[in-house]
């Protein structure tokens, strides 16, 4: 197999199976490029660990060993993290390695989620799998198990060369973007996080836009008008909803909805004082105004 061990490639910037959803934009949890990026760059910290995501890692030995129960696997290794000697920033760690019959070796990858198994594997699932296999070539496969709701599914995933030809190509062009600190695209999804990589400002320093923050102003005008249109249409609803229900506690709607006008307690509580950037918009003489 022509792969090392991880160790020997010190602090080198490296994209994990993990790693390969979010640069392809399949990310199931909603990481984007630009986040990733972020954090190889040292904009934004690692990923804190959740409860959700220890509970997961304690489930997948669980989940392993019935992978191997259904390949009828007669050995069972622990998965190590590898990289190509060609593509040294390229590794992946398998949950575990398997060997079948005559020592015929697969992969295993295990999945602990807190609802349903889908009934096929997900697209970011496909994806890792085919990262892992780049980096362990010599292997016929991975054996791919979910558990989830008190139910377990199992799926072999074979080498496909035009995604892993695709995948590589993105995972390229990518690490160029880390190295030359090129920032991707951002998303919607990005807005929050940005406040976090630039937490402080220059009170000095003002820059000059191009032509097309012209367009972002609009869209995020128009973005602000929909926003304040569809509350208002949404408070007016309620306000008839209550006028008719007056002092009565439910409602039954004609099509069987149920609507609840029930008093709840609110809980007090202080917030801890800190400086939040906020973005403000000062329109022209006559334009709207934040």
């Amino acid at each position: 197999m022509a792969a090392v061990p991880d160790e020997g490639h010190g602090a080198m910037i490296s994209l994990g199976s993990s790693d390969a959803p979010v640069v392809a934009g399949v990310d199931p949890h909603g990481t984007t490029p630009w986040q990733l990026w972020a954090r190889l760059v040292g904009l934004l910290p690692p990923k804190e660990d959740t409860a959700a995501m220890a509970w997961g890692r304690r489930l997948e030995r669980l989940v392993v060993e019935r992978i191997a129960e259904e390949v009828r696997a007669e050995s069972i290794q622990d998965g190590y993290t590898l990289a190509r000697d060609e593509r040294p920033w390229q590794r992946a760690t398998p949950d575990a390695l398997l060997y079948l019959e005559r020592g015929e070796p697969w992969l295993a990858e295990a999945k602990a989620l807190r609802g349903q198994v889908p009934e096929e594997p997900m697209l970011a699932w496909l994806v890792q799998c085919q990262h892992q296999l780049m980096v362990w070539p010599d292997f016929r496969g991975v054996a791919l198990g979910a558990f989830g709701a008190l139910d377990f599914r199992m799926w072999r995933i074979t080498p496909h060369a035009d995604l892993q030809r695709a995948l590589l190509g993105r995972e390229e062009a990518f690490l160029r973007l880390v190295e030359t600190e090129t920032p991707p695209p951002v998303e919607a999804a990005d807005n929050a996080w940005l406040a976090k990589a630039y937490p402080l400002s220059d009170t000095l320093r003002t820059v000059r836009l191009g032509a097309e923050a012209l367009e972002w102003d609009a869209e995020r005008q128009a973005g602000k008008e929909q926003e304040k249109s569809g509350k208002t249409r949404a408070d007016a609803a309620e306000a008839n909803l209550k006028f008719a229900m007056q002092d009565a506690r439910a409602a039954t709607l004609p099509d069987g909805t149920t609507y609840t006008w029930a008093p709840t307690k609110r809980h007090g509580y202080t917030v801890e004082e800190s400086i939040v950037r906020t973005l403000r918009r000062k329109g022209t003489k006559n334009g709207a105004q934040d």
